[in-house]
């Protein structure tokens, strides 16, 4: 994908940072005054592509380089032309950690056991972590400074970015401790040897379900329930296809084969 560019390239030289004697710290002592002396800041392009594995694409905060030289006015509003512009990349970057859910899982598994949905919402806890201290650390709050001090609209939208960042990390998180009473169920679900004794899991699975959906605020989306459901049923239908195995079947006597069946069927029916 093609970056906004506007004179410099917003992922080789961002911005422009006062660097004279002392770093920008706290709030400017002139107001509307700008910075004569700026370094050039540097990011690392993003780390990899947003996935259900963890991956995270984040940007690296800038990191000033050592010394300074004195530009001029023309030189200095080119940087902070890049310097937007990375705000543009980074805000559609860290805006595709924010907007990711549950049903992205289906991507890279078309038939996902429940135990994705648990792993899915640790990961981007850790994720958006990690998104939430770069976007608080100082040198992004220089960032938020220099486009104060020019004006710049972009300010706001790093704000906003912020505040985004943080209300879907607060959502992730309430939404990995509602789901976390379900992982022993889900695990033994999973672990069963014999399909019947799946039978005895449903009950408190459905009852925790029927909690999560009554007290959470986050999960209470008729998609989110919709996704786990059927990744519980993949479970269930998986388990039901290792206990008839059709090879077994055949070998077997045919009564004994009749009350596989049959049992299968009533678990399910049960289900």
């Amino acid at each position: 994908n093609r970056r906004p560019q506007r004179h410099m390239d917003s992922t080789d030289s961002l911005a422009s940072i006062l660097t004279s004697n002392s770093s920008i710290q706290g709030t400017p002592q002139v107001k509307g005054r700008r910075p004569s002396k700026l370094a050039k800041l540097k990011t690392d392009k993003v780390a990899g592509k947003v996935t259900v594995s963890g991956l995270v694409a984040k940007p690296t905060p800038p990191v000033a380089e050592r010394g300074s030289t004195r530009v001029g006015i023309g030189d200095e509003r080119d940087q902070v032309v890049a310097l937007e512009n990375a705000v543009v990349e980074w805000t559609r970057q860290i805006r595709r950690v924010i907007d990711l859910d549950s049903d992205s899982v289906f991507v890279n598994d078309p038939i996902p056991g429940p135990m994705t949905d648990l792993t899915f919402w640790a990961h981007k806890v850790e994720n958006l972590k990690h998104v939430q201290k770069q976007l608080q650390g100082l040198k992004m709050h220089q960032v938020n400074q220099i486009l104060r001090l020019e004006g710049s609209s972009y300010a706001s939208t790093l704000d906003q970015l912020i505040v985004d960042v943080d209300e879907a990390l607060t959502e992730a998180m309430d939404n990995q401790r509602f789901l976390e009473p379900l992982r022993s169920w889900f695990q033994k679900l999973a672990q069963a040897d014999r399909f019947p004794i799946t039978a005895s899991f449903y009950q408190p699975i459905f009852r925790l379900l029927m909690l999560i959906w009554r007290h959470s605020s986050h999960y209470q989306k008729m998609p989110r329930i919709v996704v786990l459901l059927s990744q519980i049923s993949n479970e269930v239908i998986r388990k039901a296809r290792e206990y008839v195995d059709i090879g077994g079947v055949t070998s077997e006597e045919p009564q004994e084969s009749i009350l596989r069946i049959q049992d299968a069927l009533s678990v399910i029916s049960y289900f």
